[in-house]
């Protein structure tokens, strides 16, 4: 059983600084680091890869808080009704991402970056998606200590107990959904890696490091599809895990068929795996 207090945010020389900063800033140098270590086995160079998982980090930031926004709107209108655009500021734009948004918006960062270098997408993803992975695994780690994404109450002893959160109900026993969710993205971020790493071996037909270790220089890709199939991997075992955690969750509405949309968004991402593992098959490249 864990006893946290649930406090998302500390002070240093009487400044008040949230917990998602610093674990958002380790999650992304993490990522990045991951991202250098690997592009060399992938035909990436470390530049390239750099500034790939940056401007995917940074679709992924934009189109987590726009699709929170979105589909937000309805209770921030109420809100600003009732307390004007105050609350506007103070609560929806400092607060709250959506996953899904996140991820569409890394896909459209890695894609547009990659068409600017000149490089193939479908390589890139080899090396990305562990990368984004890791990361979102790290940062779900703050959102397990301050008690946002809480879980159903349970009289199990592997639970937490929250003692001053201001997003999970406060002195329950509650299943610990973001400490599952960061254990199960560690082992995928492994899985698709070794997988990402498999398949490139396979397709090159000769050793991943000889074969393709071009330095800070130069990037030297194949072309395949290989990273669609790491994509779709993605896509279809983190939708299925999403979708189940989704009836453990607290913290979610069921909006249609006793489904919350994250659930449904999981059920779109489980679709659209399959359509790129079968994609990722089309003798064509892009």
């Amino acid at each position: 059983m864990f006893l946290l207090s649930g406090i998302a945010e500390f002070n240093i020389f009487g400044a008040t600084i949230p917990l998602y900063g610093p674990f958002g800033i380790l999650a992304f140098l993490l990522g990045m680091l991951l991202c250098l270590i690997t592009a060399g086995a992938f035909g990436l160079r470390k530049g390239d890869a750099a500034y790939i998982y940056l401007f995917g980090s940074i679709g992924a930031l934009l189109f987590s808080k726009l699709f929170y926004l979105l589909v937000s709107i309805n209770r921030i209108v109420a809100d600003i009704s009732a307390h004007g655009f105050k609350v506007l500021t103070d609560v929806y734009l400092t607060h709250g991402m959506s996953f899904y948004g996140g991820v569409l918006g890394a896909i459209l960062g890695v894609i547009i970056t990659c068409r600017i270098f000149g490089l193939h997408a479908s390589d890139s993803f080899n090396c990305l998606v562990p990368a984004f992975i890791l990361s979102h695994s790290v940062f779900n780690i703050e959102a397990f200590l301050s008690g946002f994404g809480f879980g159903n109450p349970t009289h199990s002893n592997f639970s937490v107990i929250y003692k001053s959160s201001a997003y999970a109900p406060n002195g329950e026993q509650l299943i610990p959904v973001q400490l599952i969710e960061s254990a199960f993205e560690l082992l995928l971020a492994a899985v698709l890696l070794i997988t990402a790493l498999a398949v490139t071996k396979k397709a090159s037909g000769r050793s991943v490091i000889r074969a393709t270790h071009p330095g800070w220089y130069t990037s030297v890709q194949t072309g395949n599809k290989n990273g669609f199939l790491v994509l779709g991997l993605y896509f279809l075992l983190y939708g299925c895990f999403r979708f189940a955690l989704g009836f453990f969750r607290g913290d979610a509405a069921c909006i249609f068929l006793m489904f919350s949309v994250t659930q449904w968004l999981s059920i779109a991402a489980v679709i659209s795996g399959i359509i790129l593992i079968l994609f990722s098959h089309i003798d064509n490249r892009i």
